[in-house]
C-alpha cells in the first residue's frame, strides 16, 4: 500500500509540472467576421462566424473570453452576444 501511495505521489507531482498549452482568443474581422481560439503555434482549435458588412457590421473591438469559458463579443453595432464553445448564445442584449 506504501509503494501504491509513494507511486501515485510522483505521478502526481510529475502532472504538476507540465506545462500548460497556451491558447489564444482571436478576433478578425473586416471580411473575415470570426472569433477563433488558436495554440501557441496558430493552429485554429475553435472559430465562430460572425456578422458582418451586410449586417451592418465592419469590426470588433472587444472580444473577451469570460472566467466561465464562454466568450463574450459585440456582433453587430447594437448586439452583444454570449456564446459557449459549443456555439450557443447563452445571453444576448
Amino acid at each position: 500500500m506504501k509503494k501504491l501511495t509513494l507511486i501515485l505521489s510522483l505521478c502526481l507531482t510529475c502532472i504538476s509540472f507540465l506545462q500548460a498549452e497556451r491558447l489564444v482568443l482571436v478576433s478578425a474581422s473586416y471580411g473575415k467576421n470570426v472569433i477563433a481560439i488558436t495554440d501557441a503555434k496558430g493552429d485554429v482549435l475553435w472559430s465562430h462566424k460572425t456578422a458582418g458588412p451586410e449586417r451592418g457590421h465592419t469590426g470588433h473591438h472587444d472580444v473577451h473570453m469570460l472566467p466561465n469559458g464562454n466568450i463574450l463579443f459585440h456582433d453587430t453595432w447594437t448586439t452583444l452576444k454570449e456564446i459557449n464553445l459549443d456555439k450557443e448564445v447563452v445571453w444576448e442584449y
